[in-house]
């Protein structure tokens, strides 16, 4: 059975396989270039300063918040929005319609997880979801 058989909903349970490229030692900073992904999936130029987001699984509260933020940040200022999600171009649509729409955010669909790894954004283990300050936190925003 593969992961992308198992519904959305639970697919968050499991850890999902390593990327297929090398996780980068350091994330960039702020003003750095922007690394390159294997595919050249983001494109970045035109001269606008550029908001990008790494999304964790949509339907996740944390994701949408951050998403509902960025698409708030998209309408206001003259930044070009970009958020990247690892779920299925399905299962995103899907989301993004319950969310009301992308409106001025690019969203890029990254299932194996490539760009994250390009950004040095690599797997975490199921303590990151369990962990009892990550579970305050997130009853602290609900």
């Amino acid at each position: 059975m593969s992961m992308k058989s198992i519904p959305v909903t639970v697919q968050p349970w499991f850890t999902p396989p390593p990327p297929p490229v090398p996780v980068a030692v350091v994330c960039p900073k702020v003003g750095d270039v922007a690394p390159l992904d294997r595919d050249r999936k983001l494109t970045f130029g035109g001269g606008r300063p550029v908001l990008l987001v790494f999304l964790r699984c949509v339907g996740c509260a944390f994701a949408q918040k951050t998403f509902l933020a960025l698409r708030a940040i998209s309408v206001k200022h003259q930044v070009a929005c970009v958020a990247v999600s690892h779920s299925s171009q399905a299962a995103t649509q899907k989301w993004l319609d319950l969310m009301g729409g992308a409106w001025n955010v690019e969203v890029v669909i990254d299932e194996d997880r490539a760009i994250y790894a390009a950004w040095g954004l690599g797997l975490c283990s199921v303590w990151h979801m369990f962990n009892p300050s990550s579970q305050v936190q997130g009853w602290k925003e609900t």
